[in-house]
């Protein structure tokens, strides 16, 4: 816009139409320079009014875009923090069993060789005492294996 005034500024005055031929090529060339100035003056401003319509648009866009993909990060960072603590909740929910079950299978399997050892407690009692260190064996070993 500041060109276009400028150039209406000093362009100059209007010749009388039977002089126009007489018209010094100076004023000619100056003239002719001033029009080709607002030509292009004009197309500067549809230019830079297109692209700031145009940037802005693509800006907007590109902001909405970023929004969402921080909002569906956020989720899913919500959602792997809840399976993490899932997964310690789970972890230490088992450490506890095997520490529950690693004494009684210790005591079960001392005790069934003191008393194989001793020979004092029948031998159906021995057996059972067997039988007995076994499953604590395999409680033990389910909950190592959990």
């Amino acid at each position: 816009k500041g060109l276009r005034k400028l150039i209406a500024k000093f362009e100059p005055k209007a010749i009388k139409k039977k002089k126009e031929n007489e018209e010094l090529s100076e004023n000619s060339g100056f003239r002719t320079f001033l029009i080709e100035t607002g030509y292009q003056a004009g197309q500067h401003e549809l230019l830079a009014e297109h692209l700031s319509k145009v940037v802005v648009k693509e800006i907007q866009n590109k902001s909405v875009e970023f929004h969402k993909t921080v909002k569906d990060n956020s989720k899913h960072a919500n959602k792997e923090k809840e399976k993490m603590e899932t997964s310690y909740f789970t972890l230490k929910k088992v450490k506890l069993k095997y520490q529950k079950t690693f004494p009684y299978w210790k005591d079960s399997e001392r005790n069934y060789e003191i008393a194989d050892q001793d020979g004092t407690i029948s031998r159906n009692e021995i057996l059972k005492m067997k039988h007995q260190t076994q499953a604590k064996l395999k409680q033990f070993e389910d909950s190592k294996a959990a």
